[in-house]
């Protein structure tokens, strides 16, 4: 198109280094056709990341499908200044309500990780520790899915126990996803999803792969360099991010858990 929503912010004075949040696609032709109004999600260990993004545009017609597999990295501008980076991929794409001038587009950012809930499977692993285990699943993905393989690397580098080497272990139809990350609790491995680089000095930087980080001792965590943060009202005069609001939760849990596995003598 003539008039892309990029070239019309442009003309604003409202280029990438002058907003608060950006978004790269590794789709050169998504950059000029989309504007990133808002993102909304969550990042958590022992589950990956989950996010929502708002994307405005001029063309009411981009093909959905286009959207699917496609590799994104958000900036967005800290109160120093900085660029923390977000990644994924996008695994869902919807459109919606259009003015007649500016169309909207919902995107779902994920983590490669959730292409392991695509394939289910039933096999058996002989003599192998859980370690063992998810380099080889992990290796499959990288060989089978060019997608996976430029998305997401695996570091081992926060195991510091030795895994005993299992005579019997079974996948019973189970997705990979569920598969692996039921051995991971069983040997108490936390997992968590990384990025290469937090911070960018630019949003052009190109897109880098995730880091799929397994950490079974708590000196691998970091603290944030600031230490603290404050419990404070939204206000454009902070010159400071803040906690804006606590939010109590309660469920119903179990009062025991007892699990057995089976293991051979000698």
């Amino acid at each position: 198109m003539l008039n892309t929503i990029a070239k019309i912010l442009e003309k604003l004075g409202l280029s990438a280094q002058k907003r608060v949040i950006h978004a790269q696609f590794s789709n050169p032709a998504l950059n000029d056709e989309l504007f990133i109004q808002r993102i909304d999600g969550e990042h958590v260990l022992n589950q990956g990341l989950q996010a929502t993004l708002i994307c405005l545009s001029t063309n009411a017609l981009i093909p959905l499908k286009q959207f699917i597999g496609v590799q994104v990295a958000v900036d967005q501008v800290t109160d120093r200044g900085e660029l923390f980076r977000t990644t994924g991929i996008i695994t869902e794409a919807t459109q919606g309500q259009s003015d007649g001038s500016l169309t909207l587009y919902k995107l779902s950012l994920e983590d490669a990780t959730s292409l392991w809930h695509k394939r289910r499977n039933s096999r058996v692993f002989m003599n192998k520790s859980v370690r063992d285990v998810s380099e080889t699943i992990f290796k499959e993905w990288q060989s089978k899915s060019p997608l996976f393989a430029s998305s997401l690397v695996l570091d081992l580098s926060g195991l510091s126990q030795n895994y005993d080497v299992r005579p019997f272990i079974m996948q019973s139809n189970e997705s990979d996803y569920d598969f692996l990350t039921r051995l991971w609790r069983s040997e108490g491995i936390n997992w968590l999803i990384d990025e290469a680089q937090l911070k960018v000095p630019h949003s052009s930087v190109p897109i880098e792969k995730q880091k799929l980080r397994l950490i079974d001792d708590n000196s691998q965590y970091q603290a944030l360099s600031r230490r603290s943060i404050r419990f404070h009202r939204s206000s454009a005069t902070e010159q400071q991010d803040s906690i804006t609001s606590f939010i109590g939760e309660r469920s119903i849990q179990p009062t025991a858990v007892h699990v057995q596995r089976w293991q051979a003598d000698g």
